[in-house]
């Protein structure tokens, strides 16, 4: 799996999230392999636009060996209002989710179809955000377009802190080279004020 391989690479900074990838394929295996690939997020930051649609990003950036910056795996999520409890769910469209791993001459892109996410309020100004998403994925080499569609399924979560500037930064990488959002942001499946964190156990 293109996006498990870069794991073998060092990142850097402290975990705030992950994410878990797997291929839908089922008219071929090894290749694609039947594992599922984990990529731990190092950062996570969320804002509101002058919509008011909540966006989350997170980034994990890569090096190689010889301490260079070898690429990174980045990702946004374009939702409605924030909840006004303590949580809210919402429906995943097409609109919703935006994948990006970039390593060397390898551009490889997932965009959502369907799923469900969910946003905690945390202490500190902050949101824990997990998802669970239907998408597509192409990839592209430095000569050439884009390949063929194939399905994945990917899950995360990931907490996130205020920080506008550099979700911005993310979100626009995530959307470069005809990945733009076009329609409105993924509509709020419900408030939860009674949600519980299954990590702890405890609300959120």
């Amino acid at each position: 799996m293109v996006l498990g391989a870069l794991g073998a690479m060092v990142s850097t900074g402290c975990a705030s999230g992950q994410l878990l990838v797997t291929s839908l394929r089922f008219d071929a295996i090894d290749p694609p392999s039947a594992d599922v690939g984990r990529i731990d997020l190092q950062e996570a930051y969320w804002w509101e636009d002058d919509e008011g649609s909540l966006w989350v990003a997170a980034r994990r950036p890569y090096r190689g060996w010889t301490g260079r910056n070898a690429g990174a795996v980045e990702l946004s999520l374009r939702l409605a209002a924030p909840p006004r409890g303590r949580a809210r769910n919402y429906t995943m469209s097409r609109e919703t989710l935006r994948l990006r791993g970039e390593f060397g001459p390898l551009d490889v892109r997932f965009e959502s179809k369907r799923g469900i996410a969910a946003l905690y309020r945390l202490a500190g100004d902050r949101y824990r955000c997990r998802f669970r998403a239907l998408t597509t994925r192409e990839t592209r080499q430095v000569v050439g377009g884009w390949g063929r569609p194939t399905r994945h399924l990917v899950m995360g979560e990931c907490v996130a802190v205020h920080d506008p500037r550099r979700g911005q930064k993310i979100a626009t990488a995530t959307e470069s080279l005809g990945w733009e959002r076009k329609d409105r942001p993924s509509p709020a499946a419900g408030d939860s004020p009674d949600a519980v964190d299954r990590d702890s156990g405890k609300r959120p």
